[in-house]
């Protein structure tokens, strides 16, 4: 009686299965580390334009994140705002055009400027 079978059903089995197990965990992790990463890229690449729009009214960045390809952006400040569509042109132009924009103002009031478009809408917080 050999060890053979038993060794190998105690290893994994085949290289094959062994390589699908391994694509199943990388794939993902790929996938997540890649994503993480773009956001990341995202925010740093926005936070200047972020930064020159909010001066232009006295107002400050508090945040600037990425979301799943979404930049968001925390802004702190008294009235008038800043217009949210010449953040918008300016992340465009900083060749962002493919990143959604949302803006969230002190106060609730949260400005939505999808990807590819120069209009901005105000979205209800209880919406989402």
């Amino acid at each position: 009686m050999s060890d053979a079978p038993f060794i190998e059903r105690f290893h994994g089995g085949s290289p094959a299965a062994v390589a699908g197990r391994m694509l199943l965990i990388a794939v993902p992790l790929t996938t997540g580390t890649i994503s993480v990463a773009r956001d990341r890229s995202l925010a740093a690449d926005a936070r200047p334009a972020a930064e020159r729009w909010a001066a232009t009214g006295k107002w400050q960045i508090a945040s600037v994140e990425g979301r799943r390809g979404v930049v968001v952006i925390g802004v702190l400040g008294l009235p008038p705002q800043p217009a949210p569509t010449v953040l918008r042109a300016a992340l465009d132009r900083n060749g962002m055009r493919d990143a959604d924009l949302e803006i969230h103002l002190v106060g609730g009031r949260t400005h939505w400027c999808p990807a590819d478009t120069d209009t901005c809408t105000v979205r209800d917080p209880a919406i989402g």
